[in-house]
This record gives structure tokens, C-alpha cells and sequence, in this order.
């Protein structure tokens, strides 16, 4: 039997009237036989296995969504994202050093190894800083960049790196 029939004919029961002592669970006052046994295992006629049927529907439904949601919010309660790292400055040196017409800015966090390394002339300064400072002074004297941290040696940008390390003393 086609499904579509079988539906229509489970909404419509008509010419299904209880045989004696064998009706339909639903109510007692059901008119109807219950379908055959090869079609419901459940003593039910077409029209309350219909109705059966469509509240079983809404039942799945509802309670899969219910444990959806369940699921997913245990699952956003089980894995919280890490809260929001803030990194707090690396406290180190900001140092300045002239070599030939250019000068050097630069963090280290050990300004004696770092100062063996690099080739230089004259220490002008070694102040306390993190790299953020260091980034400050790139972007402050960023019109005198020769390449990468080092700068022209300009009286101007010397006049203004000598006053920082006179005041940091």
C-alpha cells in the first residue's frame, strides 16, 4: 500500500466499525476497529494512530531540541575560552649608540652582552624602558630612519636623546 493512501485512509477510518469486544484503545467510545496487525502492532484505529503518530512527532522534536540545547550549553560551559591574557610590558633597557653619522635605538634586556655585540662609537645613553618605549622612539624619529633602528645622527634627533638620558640620570 502506498504511503499516501495508507495516511489518507488512517485520517479517514470510515467502514471500520468495531467488531464486538474488539475496538480501538484510545476510548472506549471509539467506533472503530483497530487496524490490522500487519500495518500497527499498536491496537489503535487509523484516526488515533494519526493523532499518535503526530504527537510522538512533536514530542522527538521538542525533547532532540531540548537536548540540543542542553547539549550545547554544557558544552559552553565546559570549554570557556581562556579569559583575555594581558601582557604586561617586559621591563628592560632602551639604548642609544652612535656609530660613524648614524644612531642605534634599541631593548635589551641585558645592555652589558647586547653592547658587546653591535659595533659603536659612543654609548650616548642605557635608560630603563620596555619595548614598547623602544617603539615609541622608532615612530618619534621615524623621518631620520636610515634602515631598520638605526637613524641619522642629526644635532636635532642627538639633542633630543641626550635630554632623555640627562633626566633619566
Amino acid at each position: 500500500m502506498a504511503e499516501s493512501s495508507f495516511l489518507h485512509q488512517m485520517g479517514n477510518p470510515t467502514g471500520h466499525l468495531a467488531v464486538r469486544g474488539f475496538h480501538c484503545r484510545a476510548s472506549d467510545s471509539c467506533p472503530y476497529n483497530p487496524l490490522p496487525r500487519e500495518i500497527s502492532r499498536i491496537a489503535l484505529c487509523g484516526k488515533h494512530l494519526r493523532e499518535a503518530y503526530e504527537d510522538a512527532q512533536d514530542l522527538i522534536s521538542e525533547r532532540w531540541d531540548d537536548a540540543c540545547r542542553r547539549y550545547v550549553a554544557d558544552l559552553q560551559n565546559t570549554f570557556k575560552p581562556p579569559p583575555a591574557i594581558t601582557r604586561r610590558p617586559r621591563q628592560g633597557y632602551v639604548y642609544f649608540i652612535r656609530f660613524g653619522h648614524r644612531v642605534k635605538v634599541g631593548f635589551t634586556e641585558n645592555p652589558n652582552r647586547r653592547l658587546g655585540e653591535l659595533p659603536h662609537e659612543e654609548v650616548i645613553g642605557v635608560v630603563s624602558g620596555t619595548r614598547e618605549d623602544e617603539m615609541a622612539w622608532h615612530a618619534l624619529l621615524t623621518d631620520f630612519r636610515v634602515t631598520g633602528e638605526w637613524y641619522q645622527a642629526e644635532p636635532e634627533v642627538m639633542a633630543q636623546i641626550r635630554s632623555v638620558v640627562a633626566k633619566a640620570g
